[in-house]
């Protein structure tokens, strides 16, 4: 699967928007699971990045590193070998586009902490085992994220219109 991503990513311009589709598919239910089976130690973890995204947004970085190991961490709390290897699947193309959408949407002033404020409502969501409150919360992020980056990009939504 890798090999699958890796090309992806080498072959097509719309691999943000598939990235972005394929995320609001596996994320949104990841956040309920999370929600539902999430241990102490799941918390901690997701409580970590967390922190570690607002020190890297006040120092004026991108804080995608934080962002994405707390997905991560999101998806380790779901409890699920299988979904677990399919982020693993991706991380590669994650790590690259991440950087893209946030270079992009760190133009617009104020989107870093609306980003982080996203993240703090759904770990909240998690941390309350609020499974319909989290599955909201993370369809609310991806949407704003992929809207932010069009937005900035001034590009469409229809992938199948540049084929």
């Amino acid at each position: 699967m890798n090999d699958i991503m890796s090309l992806a990513v080498l072959t097509g311009k719309d691999t943000i928007f598939e990235l972005m589709e394929l995320r609001k598919i596996v994320e949104v239910e990841s956040a309920a699971l999370a929600a539902q089976r999430r241990t102490e130690e799941d918390l901690k973890n997701m409580k970590h990045w967390l922190v570690q995204m607002k020190k890297d947004i006040a120092g004026g970085s991108l804080g995608d590193v934080a962002d994405i190991k707390f997905h991560y961490a999101l998806s380790d709390a779901a409890h699920n070998s299988l979904l677990n290897r399919l982020m693993n699947s991706i991380s590669e193309t994650m790590k690259k586009e991440m950087v893209t959408i946030r270079e992009k949407m760190y133009l617009t002033l104020g989107t870093p902490q609306n980003l982080y404020e996203q993240h703090e409502v759904i770990f909240n969501n998690i941390q309350a085992g609020n499974i319909e409150g989290s599955r909201n919360a993370m369809f609310i992020h991806l949407d704003y994220a992929e809207k932010e980056f069009i937005k900035n990009m001034n590009i469409s939504t229809n992938i199948k219109e540049s084929n």
